[in-house]
């Protein structure tokens, strides 16, 4: 039986187990993250709410706020999977899928200066960030693709919802009764 201390289990032979811990720090926050930064990259706000009040940052103007929320889309996205890569032990395959995104995303990040244009105005003391849509737009789907897929290889080696065989225990007395036929 295990005991909770400070939010940590300790097992029988008196081990620390912080998996559940991990599990919500490491990997469920970067995963609920990822969801509002797509939302704040793609409208710039999180709600409709303020896109109809128009309830901004003040300092800074909805572009702007598209670019860093889909700079942070993409860190959150990293941090997953370096957070999760350890545990994509059951297929090697996986490992190396999610490594194939790292790279991806990584490339992706290397671009994003490419995707807008900050434009100034020295005489009215000015100055605005335009997005070019077509490239962003492209860039973002794309680690949208990413950020969906990944789900697959973390729950595939329970990182998301655990695979449990449910126990039928008409199927379980079937098999003891074959066995004990086929035993004689």
């Amino acid at each position: 039986m295990a005991y909770t201390r400070d939010f940590l289990e300790v097992s029988e032979t008196g081990n620390w187990n912080t998996a559940k811990e991990y599990s919500v720090y490491k990997i469920m926050r970067y995963q609920f993250d990822t969801d509002e930064y797509l939302t704040l990259a793609k409208f710039g706000v999180t709600e409709l709410y303020e896109e109809i009040f128009q309830t901004r940052s003040p300092t800074k103007s909805k572009n702007e706020i598209r670019i860093d929320a889909f700079k942070w889309l993409i860190h959150s996205l990293l941090m997953l999977i370096s957070n999760t890569l350890f545990a994509l032990d059951r297929k090697p395959s996986d490992k190396n899928l999610m490594k194939s995104y790292q790279f991806q995303l990584r490339e992706i990040e290397k671009e994003i200066p490419s995707l807008y244009n900050v434009v100034s105005d020295n005489l009215k003391k000015s100055r605005f960030v335009r997005i070019k849509e077509k490239e962003f737009s492209k860039q973002l789907l794309e680690v949208s693709k990413i950020k969906e897929e990944i789900n697959e290889p973390l729950n595939k080696s329970d990182l998301i919802f655990t695979h449990r065989e449910v126990f039928d225990p008409k199927e379980y007395k079937k098999k003891i009764f074959q066995d004990a036929i086929s035993r004689g």
